[in-house]
């Protein structure tokens, strides 16, 4: 086999081997053969190698990245070498990923077979041709003690082959992250409430952090940040939709495996039933009620409905309903005409078309001469209303006694 040296543009060095039929012309970068067997290609072809994390005999990625190759050959295989200490037990095909560009896009090679030996791996591919850049994976490798090292890589194509490498610095020190949080000091039911977070890595190697978002102690989402060098920070958010049946505060809490930020978040808009009396198999006056909720535009329909009462709290002629609505201006409710529609513990209101019911404030509902359930214990209702621009829902627990 003859052996070509191509300087790299970075005056890097990459070796190109040739068996004694092979042809220049599969490379699509020519090689000018002189008495030297000396050419110049214009980039580098490994533009890096990144390690993460890139702390001693931990399990680690590491990125190879390419450019500048425009190989007509198909690739068969590809050979990496690292110092000695590194190690491959864990590396199947299942853990690495190659792909080379086709077109404008990069895709994906299928890995056939991985072998190793000591600190060395072979990665046989289905064959593929490379038109510009690639990028190697290789999950689940050990790293070696901490050192500066420079791994080898080896791109064969038949008898033809091109390799290169690439520095990699492996720490003894550990990647760590602090958390920042900016919540809002409070939110409505039926709203979104979005938490943002600042993860910066305060440690000496470059990692990943593991971030999990908890709303009063329950896993709301979990994320992972980028690769981020020691003192880069990276900035993302976490949303939860507010229900009725929050607590009046809530705690948000953001945390990484080092470190955890948290804020109370007041929950504004809940609404609430209260029963006059409460008691079983009653004659009752139910209020149903809220501070206010966040609505856009004028409410043009409301439905209340009481859920598994057993033939209880049913609504009939007898029943007597008023709504108010503080709105747009007012500091106070002020009553609303509507036409109602009943069906057993279920009611529909229409507001009048010619009154204003944009919400500014408290809403009260008021119901007159409902049969409480012939049972003590927890119930719930619903209430939706609805408008041209938005909508609202909300689950209501009450207690019957």
């Amino acid at each position: 086999m003859k052996r070509r040296t191509l300087i790299l543009g970075s005056g890097g060095l990459a070796a190109l081997s040739l068996g004694t039929t092979a042809s220049m012309a599969s490379f699509a970068h020519s090689v000018d053969i002189g008495a030297d067997f000396r050419a110049i290609i214009p980039a580098p072809i490994v533009t890096s190698l990144e390690a993460v994390p890139n702390t001693e005999n931990d399990l680690s990625e590491h990125t190879w990245e390419f450019e500048q190759l425009q190989i007509d050959t198909d690739i068969e295989e590809i050979q990496v070498d690292y110092p000695s200490g590194t190690e491959f037990d864990e590396v199947t095909t299942d853990t690495v990923t190659v792909r080379f560009q086709q077109g404008n896009n990069l895709r994906d090679v299928d890995v056939l077979s991985v072998t190793h030996s000591e600190s060395s791996a072979i990665f046989e591919l289905d064959p593929d041709d490379i038109g510009g850049s690639a990028e190697v994976i290789i999950d689940e490798i050990k790293n070696p003690d901490a050192g500066s090292y420079v791994p080898e890589i080896f791109l064969r194509a038949g008898d033809d082959e091109i390799d290169g490498d690439r520095g990699l610095v492996i720490t003894d020190e550990d990647a760590e992250f602090d958390i920042e949080i900016d919540a809002p000091d409070d939110a409505f039911v039926g709203e979104e409430l979005i938490v943002e977070y600042t993860a910066e890595n305060v440690g000496e190697a470059i990692g990943s952090a593991e971030i999990t978002f908890f709303v009063d102690g329950t896993e709301e989402g979990s994320t992972a940040t980028d690769a981020l060098d020691p003192g880069e920070t990276e900035t993302g958010s976490f949303d939860y939709d507010v229900v009725n049946d929050d607590d009046p505060s809530i705690d948000v809490e953001v945390t990484t495996n080092e470190d955890a930020a948290d804020d109370t978040v007041e929950i504004l808009g809940a609404w609430e039933i209260d029963p006059d009396p409460a008691t079983e198999n009653d004659d009752s006056i139910h209020t149903w009620s809220t501070e206010g909720i966040i609505f856009d535009g004028e409410i043009d329909e409301i439905t209340i409905e009481y859920l598994d009462v057993n033939n209880r709290l049913n609504f009939d002629n007898q029943t007597d309903v008023t709504i108010e609505i503080t709105r747009d201006g007012e500091n106070s409710p002020s009553e609303i005409g509507f036409t109602e529609s009943f069906d057993d513990s279920r009611a529909e209101f229409d507001l009048n078309d010619n009154e204003e019911t944009t919400v500014d404030g408290e809403i009260v509902i008021t119901i007159d001469d409902l049969r409480n359930p012939n049972q003590d214990g927890e119930y719930q209702g619903t209430i939706d209303l609805d408008g041209d621009n938005d909508e609202f829902g909300a689950t209501v627990t009450f207690e019957i006694v």
